[in-house]
């Protein structure tokens, strides 16, 4: 009898050990990156993008290569034109880019944009002599551009900028002797900067930006030490500056367990459909990590990754200093370098981050 009970005790424990294994929660993992039409400007990196309404969106300016000197000819490998985008209607299709007026400021490159309303703003950049400080508005319509009130702060590149409602912001980045972390609000009604206070971040470039539901967001990119920046600050035009919460695994919870995948600098970020989601830049290695972010709970959840070396996972090379652009309820990436000195690009793809992966997505 003793021997029977041990029996059916250890078959008890083995049915219970492989039912646990079988039975373990697993997640898909979503979002799909598919293919669109090519930049039909030269290959480039730290070019800008902007978008007028929920068809049009804009991209120009940036380099070639990375300048290893400067030189007489060092405008020679950058660029000041500009290519509007026209998105498909159907969601099938590839869209188109047609030249539009090239910008009249200097050749540069990390250069900073918005838009608000009907107008493209350009401001900022390096040509790795000069820091700027100027600043550009689009006017579709006519297809041409206005000089306006210079930029409040000091010249600088790597700066991020955003707007909300009838207003637009600039802030971090470097200027001649260090990295930043002021921010000025734009009035295009009266052509005038104000200094926005309260953002507690420490001083920063190449970090990235989005705005969800009249919230703006700033995460990561690099101190003046060189070392990642690990946290999320919220910008609300109402109540001003406040801090989210890390973006490494600060806590003994589960829910952060991951996080340090997110942590990144020269990244592109974007807002739709109520979330922010943040991709490719790097730190030590390129980042293949998409990942989401939900502002009502405050939490990321990581989406299908981007890049061609992730096995059977879709897109393009992996990337820094790319650009990110929104239409509707639809997000772009596009341009970048596979390093500072890497090869440019002028690939374009859309992300779904509701879709599951499909290769053969159109």
């Amino acid at each position: 009898m003793g021997k029977m009970r041990l029996f059916f005790l250890g078959l008890i424990v083995s049915l219970f050990f492989f039912s646990g294994c079988t039975t373990s929660p697993t997640t898909t993992v979503l979002g799909n990156w598919v293919k669109r039409a090519e930049y039909s400007g030269n290959p480039r990196s730290e070019a800008i993008a902007f978008t007028i309404g929920d068809s049009v969106a804009y991209v120009g300016l940036g380099d070639y290569q990375w300048p290893q000197q400067q030189d007489a000819n060092i405008d020679t490998v950058m660029y000041n034109d500009l290519w509007e985008y026209h998105v498909s209607t159907n969601t099938a299709g590839q869209g188109y880019w047609t030249q539009q007026a090239a910008f009249p400021g200097s050749k540069r490159y990390w250069s900073t944009a918005f838009s608000i309303g009907n107008k493209g703003y350009v401001g900022l950049g390096y040509d790795a002599v000069t820091y700027y400080n100027d600043f550009w508005e689009y006017d579709p319509q006519s297809n041409s551009w206005s000089q306006k009130a210079n930029f409040k702060g000091s010249g600088r590149y790597e700066a991020v900028g955003f707007s909300i409602g009838n207003y637009g912001y600039m802030g971090t980045g470097i200027d001649i002797t260090t990295a930043q972390n002021d921010f000025y609000r734009y009035n295009p009604g009266s052509d005038n900067w104000d200094v926005i206070y309260g953002y507690g971040g420490v001083k920063r470039r190449s970090a990235s930006a989005f705005v969800v539901d009249g919230k703006a967001y700033v995460v990561g990119g690099l101190d003046n030490n060189g070392q990642l920046c690990p946290d999320l600050w919220m910008y609300d035009p109402n109540s001003g500056w406040s801090q989210k919460r890390e973006i490494y695994n600060i806590s003994t919870l589960s829910y952060d367990d991951n996080y340090t995948t997110i942590e990144r600098y020269s990244a592109v970020a974007f807002g739709i459909n109520h979330k922010g989601y943040i991709a490719l830049g790097a730190y030590g290695t390129m980042r293949s990590n998409t990942w989401e972010y939900d502002p009502i709970a405050d939490l990321w959840t990581e989406k299908t990754p981007f890049g061609q070396q992730e096995n059977g996972v879709p897109g393009g090379p992996l990337r820094i200093n790319a650009v990110a652009f929104t239409l509707g309820n639809r997000a772009f990436i596009t341009t970048g370098s596979t390093s500072l000195n890497g090869q440019r690009l002028d690939d374009c793809w859309e992300f779904r981050p509701n879709d599951t992966y499909n290769a053969n997505a159109n």
